[in-house]
């Protein structure tokens, strides 16, 4: 049985924690910390979110600031964009995403940590779609950014292929593409099957179009046939279901890259 979209878009936030063994190297020390240091404080502030169902609000100027240094990826996929020797950078602020969406998306749950769940029960999904709506700004924010690192760790990828072949001609190599692969269907899966949730404005799905029309160029060149059409097929089947024009276009767009 598939996973329904609220199960998508909860193991599209912990997608990415397979990689956290990973220290931040490059990417600019000082920004990769500063974005340790925020994601840590943020945590700490939302600790407790996950029984109380009060997670911090982007409102709060503490928090906006949290927030702003956590997402804002300004000119990461333009210029000199990240090497593959900045993975390791990229891994790590992806991990720090996870750890802030994941605050608002399992507020209220009782789950305290996603990625010892092996199930979700009807009244957690049901709870987590709630927080999608309750916590819409703050979950666009967070989505918008995990697309912006994520575009950037594949297109770093890609270009090492080109690059220096033999070395993801490993066993160990192939593997872990294999997993890249399976997250980056799993983000974009979840971002597109989120978009129709019931009770989210339906200027929220149009908002995301931007981040994922430019991920879709680079998860075209890096995802097998098969996966590029089943995100063909959710994106065209979402592209029904959400009422704004901008977003049935940017969706039809997106279907389209990955499978003309």
């Amino acid at each position: 049985m598939g996973m329904n979209r609220l199960a998508v878009r909860l193991a599209a936030a912990v997608a990415a924690l397979w990689v956290a063994d990973a220290a931040a190297a490059a990417l600019d020390p000082g920004r990769i910390a500063a974005i340790d240091k925020a994601a840590a404080a943020f945590v700490t502030l939302g600790k407790e979110a996950y029984k109380t169902g009060a997670a911090p609000r982007q409102s709060d100027p503490q928090v906006d600031k949290l927030l702003a240094t956590v997402c804002d990826t300004t000119g990461l996929n333009q210029g000199n964009a990240p090497t593959f020797a900045q993975i390791d950078a990229l891994n790590d602020w992806l991990l720090r995403l996870t750890q802030v969406g994941t605050v608002y998306l399992l507020a209220g749950t009782g789950i305290a940590d996603a990625t010892k769940t092996d199930a979700l029960d009807d009244a957690v999904k049901a709870k987590i779609a709630a927080n999608t709506v309750a916590f819409a700004p703050e979950i666009g924010r967070y989505i918008d950014a995990e697309l912006a690192v994520t575009q950037a760790e594949i297109a770093a990828i890609l270009a090492h292929m080109t690059e220096d072949p033999p070395l993801f001609a490993t066993a160990k190599a192939r593997a872990g593409l294999v997993r890249l692969r399976t997250g980056l269907v799993r983000t974009l899966a979840g971002v597109v099957t989120t978009m129709p949730v019931t009770g989210l404005d339906p200027k929220w799905p149009a908002a995301r179009i931007p981040a994922l029309t430019a991920i879709s160029p680079v998860a075209a060149a890096f995802l097998t046939p098969e996966d590029r059409q089943q995100l063909h097929d959710m994106a065209a089947v979402t592209a029904e279901k959400v009422s704004d024009k901008s977003a049935k276009a940017g969706l039809a767009q997106f279907a389209k890259t990955l499978a003309p």
